[in-house]
């Protein structure tokens, strides 16, 4: 894989977590992949429920334990952390072993990872004590788990927003793209869902609306059989 392919195929994971521990992922991605080293996100934001079953793992589950955080007590839940692994050069094989050397320069992948991730200002899994999680990076702002479950925010990420503004720019749906848009939102409209017609109808009337939004409501109504995808 070339750096834009091993992006992309992280942005499924990245997309929902906090713009600024986002773009420090990319980074890190990037650094990484300019050492020879492949990485991979295996995950993002986790809901609560997928916390439970996970934290089960091990203790009431069949497989080994794999964290000590029950659902609400890990930065998952709040998309302010994710995981990587290491990955050969087309992504097909994952290396779980943290003492592999896939670049072949005499140290350890995992560990050379975790360091950018430090120099990146990210906390570290695996600089932890007692119970390492090396393949996790988080970003707290200060906030205890606690904090975010009595609904306290972290900051927004200004140069996030400016980034977002620019993919407006650079990335403007067609005519066509807008149009059918608006086919989209009438019928969910019609449907009720007001919690996703309500943003991108104020993006859309503001000239607001990314090519990204359009896409993801397009393949959203797909899926909901609102409308019909190719036959071919």
């Amino acid at each position: 894989m070339n750096l834009e392919q091993l992006l992309a195929k992280a942005e499924p994971k990245l997309s929902l977590i906090h713009p600024e521990l986002r773009l420090k992922a990319r980074e890190l991605i990037t650094r990484a992949f300019n050492m020879g080293i492949y990485v991979v996100i295996t995950q993002g934001l986790r809901t609560i429920a997928e916390q439970n079953a996970l934290y089960a793992q091990g203790r009431t589950a069949p497989g080994e334990i794999v964290t000590n955080a029950v659902g609400g007590s890990s930065y998952h839940n709040f998309g302010l952390a994710f995981d990587f692994a290491i990955a050969n050069s087309n992504g097909t094989v994952i290396y779980w072993n943290t003492n592999v050397d896939t670049n072949k320069d005499r140290q350890k992948d995992w560990y050379q990872v975790g360091k950018i991730g430090q120099d990146l200002k990210m906390e570290w899994g695996g600089a932890w004590s007692g119970f390492r999680d090396i393949p996790h990076f988080q970003l707290t702002y200060g906030l205890s788990c606690a904090d975010l479950r009595n609904g306290k925010k972290p900051p927004v990420f200004k140069a996030a927003v400016e980034e977002e503004k620019e993919s407006v720019r650079m990335y403007k749906p067609s005519r066509v793209f807008l149009d059918d848009t608006k086919t989209v939102l009438a019928r969910f409209e019609n449907k009720g869902e007001k919690s996703i017609d309500k943003v991108h109808r104020e993006k859309l009337n503001n000239g607001e609306l990314s090519l990204d939004d359009a896409v993801g409501l397009l393949f959203h109504a797909i899926k909901e059989e609102m409308i019909q995808g190719s036959k071919k």
